[in-house]
């Protein structure tokens, strides 16, 4: 499998344009009535998009 795989700068910064909105979907998902972990948003984020077949948070956290 060949992994070359390139971005320009401009499709950088778009797309971490739209991972921060996911960002801000996600986090109100993380928030209970007594505490909020909304900081491991962008980790659950991250593994989603980079996490080889099936993952959970645990494993997420580890990327």
């Amino acid at each position: 499998m060949n992994s070359d795989f390139k971005f320009s700068e401009v499709k950088l910064r778009k797309s971490l344009l739209r991972l921060k909105v996911y960002e801000k979907i996600y986090t109100s998902h993380f928030i209970t009535t007594t505490r909020s972990i909304s900081h491991r948003v962008f980790q659950y984020l991250h593994g989603i998009f980079l996490e080889r077949g099936r993952g959970n948070m645990s494993a997420y956290a580890r990327i």
